[in-house]
């Protein structure tokens, strides 16, 4: 009976400790933008080739803005990863991509692949659109850009697992 017990103990403490020291997706606190950003989860090491899941979640709560007085939001994120800018008409000169927030709760999960082995950044811009109904059917229209830039380190991994050379 004991034996039953410790093996039971022993097999969730081993789930346990494959969960919690996996290098998968951290969630990082961004500080800056009044807390706009709750998170954003993506892995600080990566494998050269890889196509890596992420996800931001951002803060949909308004200051300034009734809610009922939106006719119309759009969430954008704009990433690029081979260069470093400061903001958005630069990284648009850049190779990037584009994901929209559909699912209106502020979480928006994209897909990227570096190809270069080494450091790397991945730099991001969060466009938030948003459509104010005004009286005799104007609309005046607010726009948030948020950078967010987060440090990777891209492993150089040959086809059967080792580490490559240069």
């Amino acid at each position: 009976m004991d034996y039953k017990i410790i093996k039971k103990i022993s097999i969730y403490f081993s789930i346990f400790l494959i969960v919690s020291c996996s290098n998968e997706y951290k969630k990082e606190e961004v500080k800056k933008e009044s807390n706009k950003i709750a998170f954003i989860e993506f892995p600080s090491v990566i494998r050269k080739g890889e196509i890596v899941k992420g996800k931001l979640k951002y803060n949909l709560n308004l200051d300034s803005i009734k809610r009922e007085n939106i006719k119309e939001r759009f969430i954008f994120l704009y990433i690029t990863k081979d260069a470093n800018v400061s903001n958005i008409e630069e990284l648009k000169k850049h190779k990037h991509q584009v994901f929209v927030e559909g699912n209106k709760k502020g979480v928006i999960g994209f897909k990227i692949k570096f190809e270069k082995s080494g450091k790397g950044i991945l730099n991001c811009f969060l466009v938030d659109k948003i459509y104010i109904k005004k009286e005799k059917d104007k609309i005046d229209i607010k726009t948030k850009e948020i950078n967010i830039t987060k440090d990777v380190f891209v492993e150089d991994i040959d086809s059967d697992g080792q580490e490559g050379r240069g």
